[in-house]
């Protein structure tokens, strides 16, 4: 392995511990929806406790500077949870459409990937979520049948919907180039009881 390639590897663990960062602060805000307080001293003084045993098998972190970072993210934590930021969730990983049509609606919301539709819809009828965006048609496959049976079995109400358009730009077998444009409409959905 030369420089370069250390670098590289380097980089993306960067990444990663970005991506990390980025769950572990969302997970936070999605907890402080079950909790009475932001601070915790009892789960905090437990969170260090475990990350001080872990740190005693490895070879090259130190326990002080385990002790510090954590301290540091979980009081970051705090700040966001301090805040009134609402949560949308949307059907996807980050960079799904379902997240473009959430923060074309509104940039401020936090977007928080759910696996399935049927996530999506608990977590906004549970109160674990704000808002919920979910596609419910597209120009080039018509009604998204699954999201129009859940719409039709929930208590949750649309508050908006978003027209996305959606540009595809590809290769078919390396030669020919293949382009498609559609749009999609969405429906942010909350429940009857919120308020925003």
């Amino acid at each position: 392995m030369n420089l370069g390639k250390i670098r590289e590897h380097i980089d993306h663990i960067d990444l990663e511990i970005i991506k990390l960062l980025n769950e572990r602060m969302e997970l936070g805000l999605r907890a402080k929806k079950f909790k009475n307080t932001i601070y915790d001293t009892e789960r905090e003084s437990q969170v260090l406790e475990r990350l001080k045993k872990y740190t005693q098998s490895q070879n090259v972190i130190r326990e002080d500077f385990v002790k510090n970072l954590f301290t540091e993210i979980m009081q970051e934590s705090r700040k966001y949870q301090k805040t009134k930021i609402s949560l949308i969730g949307f059907q996807g990983e980050h960079g799904a459409y379902g997240e473009a049509a959430a923060r074309n609606y509104d940039p401020d919301l936090i977007t928080i990937p759910c696996v399935e539709f049927i996530d999506v819809f608990e977590g906004v009828s549970s109160g674990n979520l704000d808002f919920g965006i979910v596609p419910v048609e597209n120009s080039l496959g018509g009604a998204i049948t699954q999201v129009n049976e859940l719409l039709i079995g929930t208590d949750l109400i649309a508050v908006s919907a978003v027209k996305l358009q959606i540009n595809h730009t590809g290769m078919i077998l390396g030669v020919m180039p293949f382009f498609s444009i559609f749009r999609a409409t969405i429906f942010i959905l909350m429940s009857i009881g919120s308020s925003r």
